[in-house]
């Protein structure tokens, strides 16, 4: 009986064995591009009901094992439409389609994700393929292109500079305009705690590895920044890295080198023609002997041009550049993962000359990525990254011993003394910059650890719970040293010297629920969550000077240690927020969001503030009423209000504030600002009006968002009765609004075996302060804040021209006869002219223009991008092109002064010692266009690198800042002063350094 029965088992069991292994089925296919042909590599191959796959191998190959039922594939690949396939036979082809990026990707936005055709609000995202074409180290500039709406400018050609970033518009006059930038959910620290001893920043995003970024998603409207309540003013910039993919193992290095050249190059006058131009003014203002001031022509150039007579003519300009500077930059990561866990690591390598001499930065990056599945229902992972950042810097703009200001020596003296070739030459007219090279060092080191953990517990059924614990910390170390030869300059005989050093830790936490539910038409979602944040602040710094010789130059070797500063600081913020998604049909849909915030930096009783937001949607396009295979594609509205808030820059603001000192050699205690208790949030309400539009079965996809912001509360510095100790105090009064148009188009013309996609975005921003307090606030460069105006407009005389008889300046009146007439008459006295508004910083509208073409192997992408209708005020033109006021070296427009009667020109006679006057004469157009980057890619076919082992290779060609279309007579009409810090110091130029045009080579391997 039991032989019987165990026989009868194994029956059983090899007969189920039998069926099991005959009842699955073995499916191998391959998954080519639709229009090409080509083989897709990496795409994903899934079975239905148990979800099996698998993915496509250097040839666009799969083989698939599955169970017995399945009876559909479902092949996906980025890029492309999700198909479903019928199982029918053991061998399947597939050819996928392009797909319309915008409507089907999956966008990161606040606490979450959502389809891209569920968003109601302004949102653009920027994905890692459009990245990875982009010869640019930064992250803001990634922004600069293909995002309508955003106004990025470099301040200079100097590495490790800030960049400034405004989505729609200025809006704060003492608070910042920067974005809120979020790292895989970690609050990044800004750019004002990165300041130096000469007040300028770093980049605090430069020590970003762009190679590991998958996504920026930029959200713009009030509907997708309320839910961030503080700092949300301004945007938020949300950049997700990259992740390992289930069942895709890759290996992949990159290697890039390239040469960077000035974009722009001045025209200046010559020895001869200096000397000659500035005999000429000398001349004109000499009495009958021919004497100026007791001297002659001769002797106050033997006196201040001690080599005039030497036969020099010195290219000043070309000294200061690098030519070429070089960049190498290296990378390598390796991905992958299974059902359970998944990793992606990386490493990389910046070395960057600047095209400045002396300027360079270095940079290491290594990350961490990690996700692991302990059960069906809880995943945990972590995100971790640490760089190094060491940047040689230069000298601010408004310092003589930065490079642009160089230009200002006469051509007439030599860059090398004669006497001793190997040093520079000290005797220069004002201060050599080329000194700093061998005799300075000013260094900034900056280490980054930024990281998170988290874990996401399903707990029953569309329920989610998500916590995470992420940091951000820095510690960055500035060293100067100048030797003793660098008196002229630091006023130091026996060299200067300081170091600071300050440790930043920004870290937060974040803990919600999320509960998503489907009945029958109706889909709704739910978060619900607090939010904790902190940032502590430590400095320290020590200044020393006399040394015993240029060997020392370490600190603790001074004779004289004069300076010891220190201290620390910090804030905290606590949030609760809410947001509810409800759609019906997937064609009606409703969003809102709520945040409850309080933050330290106000008084108690103004301490939180309520951050609401409400967007609605209607997909018309998907109405049953709506017509089939019209023309347009995909129809949807979009409607959408909420307040936003944004806090001081400083982090005691309501408080009284002391500082210990001394008087009289005994200790004292200072205050330096008046309490203001009721101190409160800056608040901005956006209405926000959009519409979606597909054409042709969605490959043209138009995007159009009208939007009106409107900020109230501003944090300004209101003048005060003098009898409080205090010439102004912190308050909230004024208001300002931004108003706008933003088109975003994106199309894909060709689909076949010729690919050319091809997107424009085109928008207008209108800046006006609508409310002062009755205040005019000027920012000492040009630029006034006024009501009714656009915030930093310039107010300057009007200049008139030239007088044809007589040479002068002419400035027109302008002085208010009556309510409704002006004196518009001309004056060569400028004390009779008033100040008027004679320009704008800020474009009429910003634009960009990109195209990709793709055939074969062979890919062409290049983007133009400019802005139109903004104004610059050349302010280092006021001694560039001054007539001689000194010895300044003049730009070469000046060769058409004003010589005799009759003449006709904007150029003053040229008078020596005569002042010049700031006036509307240095405002000039800021408008370009500019080629911006191009890309040359070549993918090395699959046949040829199978015996290899490898998944593809792609060699290319890229360029940045190629050409630029402008009227601008300045160096660059995208820069500005870099030692300008406050937000009304728009377009203002002094001696600005171009950006560098860089052209790179490099090749990519995947395996």
């Amino acid at each position: 009986m039991p032989k019987k029965l165990i026989s009868t088992l194994l029956a059983l069991i090899l007969f189920c064995q039998i069926k099991y292994i005959f009842g699955q089925n073995t499916i191998s296919g391959v998954v080519y591009d639709s229009g090409d042909h080509q083989p897709l590599i990496g795409a994903t191959v899934m079975a239905n009901h148990n979800n099996q796959g698998t993915v496509t191998d250097l040839l666009g190959s799969f083989t698939l094992v599955v169970p017995e039922g399945a009876d559909v594939l479902k092949i996906s690949y980025t890029g492309y439409k999700v198909k479903e396939v019928p199982i029918d036979g053991d061998r399947i082809i597939v050819n996928l389609d392009v797909s319309s990026t915008l409507l089907d990707q999956v966008t990161v936005i606040g606490y979450g994700t959502q389809q891209r055709t569920e968003i109601n609000g302004a949102v653009t995202v920027k994905t890692a393929s459009e990245i990875d074409d982009m010869p640019v180290t930064t992250v803001q500039s990634v922004l600069q292109t293909g995002v309508a709406g955003v106004q990025v400018t470099q301040l200079n050609g100097k590495l490790g500079q800030p960049i400034n970033v405004r989505i729609r518009g200025t809006g704060s006059i003492n608070a910042t305009n920067e974005p809120m930038y979020i790292l895989d959910g970690v609050i990044l620290t800004d750019e004002s705690r990165t300041f130096t001893s000469s007040n300028i920043p770093l980049n605090p995003l430069a020590n970003l590895n762009l190679n590991d970024i998958e996504s920026i998603t930029i959200l713009k409207d009030a509907a997708a920044t309320a839910i961030y309540g503080a700092r949300a003013s301004n945007g938020v910039v949300l950049i997700t890295t990259k992740k390992g993919r289930v069942g895709q193992q890759q290996l992949q290095a990159r290697f890039e080198y390239g040469l960077s050249y000035p974009t722009h190059n001045r025209k200046w006058l010559n020895a001869d023609q200096y000397l000659t131009l500035w005999d000429e003014a000398f001349a004109n203002v000499a009495n009958d002997d021919g004497l100026v001031f007791g001297g002659s022509a001769e002797e106050w150039k033997d006196q201040n041009l001690i080599t005039w007579r030497d036969g020099y003519d010195t290219d000043w300009q070309s000294l200061i550049y690098a030519n070429p500077a070089k960049t190498l930059e290296g990378q390598i990561s390796a991905s992958g993962g299974n059902e359970k866990s998944s990793f992606y690591l990386s490493g990389g390598y910046l070395n960057q000359e600047g095209i400045l001499i002396g300027n360079q930065l270095d940079r290491i990056n290594t990350r961490l990525n990690l996700t692991h599945r302990f059960k069906d229902n809880l995943d945990f992972g972590s995100n971790l990254s640490f760089s190094y950042l060491l940047n040689n810097r230069v000298a601010p703009d408004n310092n003589w011993a930065t490079p642009g200001q160089i230009i200002a020596q006469p051509p007439v003296q030599p860059a090398r003394d004669p006497d001793i070739p190997e040093r520079y030459y000290e005797n220069t007219i004002y201060p050599n910059p080329l000194l700093t090279r061998k005799n300075s060092k000013w260094t900034s080191a900056l280490y980054g650890t930024i990281g998170n953990l988290y874990f996401n517990w399903n707990l029953i059924p569309g329920l989610t719970w998500h916590s995470d614990l992420g940091m951000d910390f820095k510690i960055q170390d500035d060293d100067l040293w100048q030797g003793s030869r660098m008196v002229s300059i630091n006023f130091e005989p026996g060299g200067f010297a300081y170091t600071s050093f300050r440790t930043i830790l920004n870290y937060g936490t974040n803990h919600y629920f999320s509960v998503e539910k489907k009945v029958d038409k109706f889909h709704f979602e739910l978060t619900n969550g607090l939010s904790l944040q902190k940032e502590n602040f430590h400095y320290n710094r020590v200044a020393g000077r006399n040394f015993p010789n240029d060997l020392f130059r370490n600190i603790q070797n001074a004779a004289e240690i004069f300076q010891g500063r220190e201290w620390e600081e910090g804030w905290r913020n606590l949030s609760y927020f809410s947001r509810a998604n409800f759609d019906v049909k997937k064609m009606y849909l409703l969003a809102a969001s709520i945040r409850y915030e309080g933050d330290s930096r106000f008084g108690t009783d103004h301490r939180y503030g309520l951050f609401p937001s409400i967007a609605l949607g209607w997909i018309i396009s998907a109405a049953p009423f709506y017509p089939e295979g019209k023309i347009i594609s995909y129809l949807k509205l979009r409607a959408s209000y909420g307040i936003t808030g944004n806090t001081p820059l400083d982090n005691f603001p309501y408080q009284g504030l002391y500082f210990g000192s001394q008087y009289s050699g005994l200790p004292a205690t200072i205050q330096t600002s008046i309490a203001n208790p009721d101190l409160r949030w800056e608040r901005t309400a956006q209405a926000n009006v959009g519409m979606d539009i597909g054409f042709l079965d969605d490959r043209i996809l138009m995007q159009i968002d009208l939007y009106r912001k409107r900020t109230q509360d501003l944090l300004l510095q209101v003048n005060i009765p003098s009898t409080s100790g205090f010439a102004s105090q912190l308050q909230n009064a004024g208001k300002l609004e931004n108003a706008g148009v933003e088109i975003d188009i994106q199309a894909y013309i060709l689909t076949g075996q010729l690919k050319w996609k091809s997107s424009f975005q085109l928008a207008f921003n209108r800046n006006r302060v609508t409310d002062l307090n009755g205040q005019v606030i000027d920012s000492g460069f040009g630029n006034r804040v006024m009501e009714g105006e656009p915030m930093g407009v310039f107010f300057q005389p009007e200049y008139a021209g030239v007088d044809t008889q007589n040479g002068d300046a002419l400035y027109i009146r302008n002085q208010q006869l009556s309510a409704t007439e002006v004196d518009r008459t001309t004056t060569n006295n400028i004390a009779e002219a008033e100040k008027v508004i004679v320009g704008n910083p800020h474009p009429d509208f910003t634009f960009s223009f990109s195209n990709q073409l793709r055939w074969r192997n062979i890919s062409l992408d290049w983007t133009f991008q400019g802005v139109y209708g903004n104004q610059i005020y050349n302010y280092g033109a006021y001694w560039q092109m001054d007539g001689f006021s000194w010895f300044d070296n003049q730009d070469q427009r000046i060769l058409n002064r004003w010589q005799q009667p009759g003449d006709q020109t904007d150029v003053p006679q040229l008078r020596f010692l005569n002042n010049n006057q700031h006036s509307s004469r240095f405002v000039e157009d800021g408008s370009y266009l500019r080629l911006k980057n191009m890309t040359l890619s070549y993918q090395i076919p699959q046949n040829l690198l199978s015996r290899l082992g490898t998944s593809g290779v792609k060699l290319y060609v890229t360029g940045n800042n190629i050409f630029t279309c402008t009227r601008y007579q300045g160096w660059d009409p995208e820069v500005r002063g870099d030692f300008l810090g406050r937000p009304i110091s728009l377009g203002i130029d002094f001696y600005s350094v171009p950006q560098a045009r860089t052209f790179m080579a490099g090749f990519q391997i995947t395996f």
